[in-house]
């Protein structure tokens, strides 16, 4: 168990304004091979339809997160297939000839066993304002501070980041991020883009950004 000095210290670190905490639900493994990404014009198997979808990983090696604040339920439901070795999928078979207490029985337990297993794979970690990070909040940042483009996917500091962030949380409606997710959303920005879901507020971090 920590100390109150390391527990103090943790939480003094997290008052920094120079660090910012992000979640991931898998390995934080600097190294990850993405098998599909822009570059390599492979398909996205979540949409196999689009060569380059808004969800294709920009570069090749590092991993998918979210801002601690904001973690969006459509990609988190999908993490048995993207990450299979992390989530695996329910041990149990619904059958039709469950009687409605059965049934109820069944999406029960079915949401504790992939609730625990979030839990289990739950990393947080933190990044330096200077870090690079990958995103999609071009709608909120000047041309001269993105570093580079690849797909619907934008490079920039983390702290720039943060601040597009939360431009994006004041043009939501009520000025309260969390009608992202029930799905209210209205025009946001000069192109009027409709966000419904959170899912704008993904980021991918690339390996050169991580500590060894």
């Amino acid at each position: 168990m920590k100390s109150f000095k390391e527990i103090f210290n943790e939480s003094k670190e997290y008052k920094d304004k120079n660090i910012f905490r992000f979640v991931r639900y898998g390995d934080l493994d600097r190294n990850k091979k993405q098998q599909n990404y822009v570059d390599n014009k492979k398909t996205d198997p979540l949409n196999s339809g689009d060569e380059i979808s808004y969800h294709l990983a920009p570069v090749s090696r590092g991993f998918y997160a979210f801002p601690l604040d904001k973690q969006e339920p459509f990609l988190l439901g999908s993490l048995d297939k993207t990450q299979p070795e992390n989530f695996k999928n329910f041990p149990e078979e619904y059958s039709n000839e469950m009687t409605d207490e059965e049934s109820d029985n069944f999406f029960n337990k079915m949401n504790i066993y992939y609730k625990n297993q979030k839990h289990k794979n739950k990393k947080v970690f933190t990044l330096d304002k200077d870090d690079l990070i990958w995103h999609h909040l071009e709608e909120w940042i000047p041309n001269n501070e993105i570093e580079q483009r690849k797909g619907s996917w934008i490079l920039t500091t983390v702290k720039t980041f943060d601040r597009a962030k939360k431009k994006s949380y004041q043009k939501c409606k009520g000025r309260n991020p969390a009608l992202f997710d029930i799905g209210i959303g209205e025009p946001m920005g000069k192109r009027g883009v409709m966000f419904s879901q959170g899912d704008h507020l993904e980021v991918f971090v690339p390996s050169k950004s991580l500590k060894n």
